[in-house]
């Protein structure tokens, strides 16, 4: 009967000792787990600050581009008014041949 109370004894105190490294063990599992959790969220941080960055650049660019646009057809509206006057001339010039006296009257 001593030898099972002796058992028992052992069985407990080496129970409680695998229970502390288990315990130990879920601890440093745990402190693993925040320190992976802490750089996901500088990482995280990190990549949203670079698409910030990359949406302003984006930003830039399609002002600048809409800023080229309107030059564009600021030009071409140009472009059309210069042509439409050369028409008008050319036509003014061809109705003063046709009408101007010939050189051969």
């Amino acid at each position: 009967m001593a030898d099972r109370k002796e058992r028992n004894r052992k069985k407990q105190e080496g129970g409680g000792a695998a229970a502390a490294g288990g315990f130990e063990r879920l601890a440093t599992l745990v402190q693993e787990l925040i320190k992976r959790y802490q750089a996901q969220c500088q990482e995280s941080a990190g990549l949203r600050e670079k698409l910030h960055e990359a949406s302003l650049r984006l930003d830039a660019h399609d002002a600048e581009r809409l800023a080229w646009n309107a030059q564009r057809q600021d030009a071409t509206k140009r472009i059309d008014e210069l042509m439409a006057q050369l028409d008008h001339l050319e036509a003014e010039l061809e109705r003063r041949y046709k009408t101007a006296p010939s050189a051969e009257e």
